[in-house]
């Protein structure tokens, strides 16, 4: 009886020793602004668009389309007095994804967006992008879709991806 006693404390201390011994991890920081993360001048690097009607989706570059005068599309997204603006270079651009040369944008939710809300100078209806990756102050690529709808129905989608200038 008395050597279950021994081998019964020997046994909880070795267990104790072994749950406060692990490993200790260092503290990662805060979590980067996602605002800062946009807050740049962005290029075009690829657009795809995806068929959604198609049973299989097919996918199909179309970069080389956008830069056949050399320029691929370009977007600056800033912070002036507390409002999100961007500004667009639509000179000799195939073809404007965000609806103008200027407006203001803001995220759905400014610690975890899911999506851009662009509103267009002049124009009263956003236009909403879904993010397809997350957006750090890190990161080197911005990267957003904007579906094309057709009676309420998805047909396609432009997969954008900026890379930061």
């Amino acid at each position: 009886m008395n050597m279950k006693k021994y081998l019964f404390i020997l046994g909880t201390a070795i267990s104790l020793l072994v749950v406060s011994c692990r490993k200790e991890y260092k503290e990662i920081g805060e979590v980067p602004s996602k605002i800062d993360g946009i807050t740049a001048n962005w290029v075009l690097s690829s657009c795809k668009v995806v068929d959604k009607a198609s049973v299989v989706e097919e996918v199909m570059d179309i970069t080389s389309f956008l830069n056949q005068s050399g320029k691929l599309p370009n977007v600056s997204f800033e912070i002036k007095s507390g409002i999100g603006t961007y500004t667009c270079d639509t000179s000799n651009v195939a073809y404007s994804f965000f609806g103008g040369t200027s407006g203001t944008w803001t995220f759905d939710n400014a610690e975890f967006p899911k999506s851009i809300l662009i509103q267009p100078q002049g124009s009263t209806k956003a236009i909403v992008y879904p993010l397809a990756a997350t957006i750090r102050p890190t990161d080197t690529y911005l990267q957003i879709e904007k579906s094309i709808f057709c009676n309420g129905t998805e047909k396609a989608v432009y997969r954008l991806s900026f890379i930061r200038n």
